[in-house]
């Protein structure tokens, strides 16, 4: 386990954009650079704070991020390197930042993604791009101030990536 928590901290991660007017139409991609190759069966955790899942203007309705449908609001598609989509899985699952899986969590969205087969190379990109959504309406959210707020989580086979962009 060594070995690998040492190449994956190789590996980069960043937000295009990093800065968002409040509460507007937007799409942006969290960017993973694989700094060593990634194998298939790894598993690719992002996860947003949890202002970018409120929605209209409100802390109690929590959008509906979704991969099926590229022209419906909130939709979220990955690439991985030269893999094919067929040798990805992608999933939605709740999860607290602080509590993890088994917490409750209004807000807390985790996209995880397992790498069925094939391998993402030295210097390849793994994207997340997030489309059709809103930037977060609280404009009051610095990176740090708290668990929940300002860094986006990347994980490769539960090992951070860090520094986290935010």
């Amino acid at each position: 386990m060594n070995d690998m928590r040492s190449a994956y901290s190789a590996h980069r991660a960043k937000i295009v954009p990093d800065v968002f007017p409040v509460y507007r139409e937007t799409a942006f991609d969290v960017v993973i650079t694989a700094g060593e190759a990634v194998y298939g069966g790894s598993i690719i955790e992002v996860q947003l704070p949890n202002s970018f899942t409120n929605d209209k203007v409100s802390p109690s309705k929590v959008k509906s991020w979704q991969t099926a449908d590229p022209a419906g609001p909130h939709f979220i598609c990955v690439t991985a390197g030269r893999l094919p989509p067929g040798d990805l899985r992608v999933d939605i699952r709740p999860r607290e930042y602080v509590g993890g899986y088994h917490a409750p969590t209004r807000h807390g969205r985790c996209l995880v993604i397992e790498l069925l087969r094939g391998t993402v190379e030295p210097g390849e990109e793994i994207t997340v791009s997030y489309r059709s959504t809103t930037s977060p309406w609280l404009a009051n959210q610095r990176p740090g101030e708290s668990d929940h707020e300002g860094p986006v989580l990347v994980m490769i086979d539960g090992v951070k990536i860090e520094p986290a962009p935010a």
